[in-house]
């Protein structure tokens, strides 16, 4: 991954130039249950392997239909999404999560870095967006930003 490449814009940039000039990370372990959704197989297991170790407890699913399937019996703090899917869209998936957990956080990993493909996560509630390739100061920033740490 490519630290350089990563881009993210957070919903909020009032805390976002705090948490990104911070040097205190997230606390591990202070967000305790993730919800990663990726199709692309290389990105799953790098981001997880990454999560993991920032101290996470990380589900995986690869489509919508498996991360609604895992959400009918688990509780989930915080949603990180591909916005492409095989069986729908990240947008898609966190409106129909937040049916059951309304206050569950979203943060959209995505090749879609458009001005209009923000928007459109912003609009379905996702509170960062993250550019691939995702670098680890980009994921936690965005995560602290998330939590206001």
């Amino acid at each position: 991954m490519n630290p350089s490449a990563a881009a993210h814009v957070p919903a909020s940039s009032s805390s976002a130039a705090s948490a990104a000039s911070s040097d205190s990370a997230v606390r591990p372990g202070a967000l305790h249950h993730v919800l990663f959704v990726e199709n692309h197989k290389p990105t799953r297991t790098a981001l997880t392997t990454l999560l993991r170790r920032q101290g996470y407890e990380v589900t995986v699913a690869e489509c919508v239909t498996e991360a609604v399937r895992l959400a009918r019996d688990h509780t989930f703090d915080v949603l990180v999404s591909d916005l492409g899917l095989p069986d729908g869209d990240g947008c898609m998936l966190l409106r129909e999560l937040r049916k059951r957990q309304p206050k569950l956080a979203g943060i959209v990993v995505s090749g879609h870095g458009l001005d209009s493909d923000i928007e459109r996560t912003r609009s379905a509630g996702f509170a960062e967006h993250l550019t691939k390739p995702v670098s680890v100061d980009a994921l936690k920033q965005a995560f602290a930003r998330l939590l206001g740490k």
